[in-house]
């Protein structure tokens, strides 16, 4: 035997779930990335993760109510989940998975950045190997009796 629903869905504990993780938890996160005076990468990583996450259970919770508010009595929850401004409820979703992904994006980059210019720095005189051919990337460091730094050849970076 199945449940009767509730008289409406702003009833129901999914409702205020998804009005936390809509409202509460975000502003929450965004507000101790900004009081903070200086973060930690692995935070700022699982502060976007957070909010990749939360975007999915909206939309997992926005999908249940929709599905609720169809059998429900009350008029309310169709002007809300069933009409055409149950659109603009999926905005909060959509703008915590673009900003969380674009916090992980942020991170991982500025990691591969840095990686770069230390594989630069220990690395002077290496070559990379495009998928045209072989060539490298940085000139050597210029030799005391010579005047110009002059490129490595092809033959430096086959070796």
């Amino acid at each position: 035997m199945t449940p009767l629903p509730a008289a409406s869905v702003f009833v129901e504990v999914r409702f205020w779930l998804l009005v936390a993780l809509s409202v509460v938890l975000p502003v929450a996160i965004y507000a101790a990335l900004l009081v903070r005076r200086a973060i930690s990468r692995t935070t700022v990583v699982l502060f976007g993760l957070v909010l990749v996450l939360i975007a999915g259970l909206d939309v997992y919770l926005l999908q249940g109510l929709t599905k609720l508010a169809r059998v429900t009595p009350s008029l309310a929850d169709d002007a809300v989940f069933i009409s055409e401004l149950s659109i603009a409820l999926y905005i909060f979703p959509v703008m915590f998975g673009g900003i969380g992904v674009n916090l992980v994006s942020h991170v991982l980059l500025r990691h591969l950045s840095e990686a770069e210019e230390r594989f630069d720095r220990e690395h002077p005189n290496a070559c990379t190997t495009p998928p045209a051919g072989r060539w490298c990337t940085s000139t050597p460091a210029p030799r005391p009796n010579r005047p110009k730094a002059r490129r490595a050849t092809a033959a430096a970076c086959a070796a």
